[in-house]
């Protein structure tokens, strides 16, 4: 058995989205009582006395048979009517533990995988932002599990979509780094140092052509490198909003751990619509520099992203 085969076979398995519907979660809770022991086993029991009371008779072992048919169908009616809701609530929140459980671990992976990426691309920022990004969900996660609260469970909703928004703008920023390692830029300044030599010498003997020339060229240089510091830019403030989510997430953790009140089932008692408000202006930040940068703003016009872009793939 491959690495791989352990970890499919470690890895809980992840509901699917349709588990969660109301009909399907009362499929779920009428198989399950069927199947309980309550109903299952006096209701064989019952067969097996009727069985032997056609074979031999006997008016006790009927009355037994019927005694014990009776409770497997109280229980039946218990769990599947009376029961219904409380179970069908307890069901829904094991496929949510078992969801959460599977994306703590494609969480884990994503990041593993990040951590790689970075380090064969020799970005420091960005494998230092992989690591505490994780590091900073998983504890604020660990706060939440011991909450039971639609305020705690509003939380965790916010603090996934946190995580998720992270990984993408650290995908961004990994792959803004990878087209910043593409293009020579101290060859395009050189390029471009040489063009205004070669413009001013054009000139002096009255080159005009040439001169002409040599002018375009050194336009196409400068935007190059423009665009190669607007992307640098582009890149170090998606690293700079990575780090505003992390603290979020911490001064979450560190607010929520300081105010934990032990309740009578060990939960916390105390998480507010105050400590999610915090955390979603987090997100809201972060979303509004991805649309600034996809916009242009901060330097990184569409023009120079173009020429960019075209530069990048004449250099491959």
């Amino acid at each position: 058995m491959n690495e791989n085969e352990v970890k499919n076979r470690d890895r809980p398995k992840k509901p699917a989205p349709e588990e969660f519907s109301h009909n399907s979660i009362r499929r779920e809770v009428l198989k399950d009582t069927i199947q309980h022991p309550a109903v299952i086993l006096p209701v064989a029991l019952s067969v097996v006395l009727a069985m032997y009371v056609c074979a031999f008779g006997g008016l006790g072992v009927a009355l037994t048979a019927f005694a014990s048919l009776s409770s497997g169908l109280a229980a039946f009616i218990v769990r599947a009517f009376i029961m219904a809701e409380p179970l069908a609530k307890a069901h829904a929140k094991e496929l949510m533990e078992r969801l959460r459980a599977c994306q703590d671990v494609e969480a884990g992976e994503t990041i593993q995988g990040l951590v790689s990426e970075c380090q064969s691309l020799a970005f420091p920022d960005g494998y230092r932002e992989a690591n505490e990004l994780l590091g900073s969900y998983q504890k604020l996660i660990a706060v939440l599990k011991k909450a039971e609260s639609e305020e705690a469970d509003k939380f965790r909703r916010l603090a996934d979509e946190a995580f998720a928004d992270g990984i993408k703008y650290l995908q961004q920023a990994i792959s803004i780094h990878k087209a910043l390692q593409v293009i020579d830029v101290d060859k395009a300044t050189k390029d471009r140092d040489k063009c205004v030599k070669d413009i001013a010498n054009y000139e002096k003997v009255s080159d005009l052509q040439r001169a002409e020339v040599a002018k375009r060229s050194l336009e196409n240089h400068q935007k190059t490198i423009n665009a190669h510091a607007a992307q640098m830019v582009a890149r170090d403030r998606l690293i700079g909003k990575l780090d505003g989510v992390e603290a979020a997430m911490n001064v979450a953790t560190i607010d929520l751990s300081s105010r934990q009140s032990v309740t009578s089932d060990g939960g916390i008692s105390d998480v507010c619509s105050s400590d999610v408000t915090q955390l979603e202006l987090a997100i809201k930040a972060a979303r509004e520099l991805e649309e600034d940068l996809r916009n242009g703003a901060g330097g990184v016009s569409a023009e120079d992203g173009e020429e960019y872009l075209k530069a990048s793939q004449g250099a491959r």
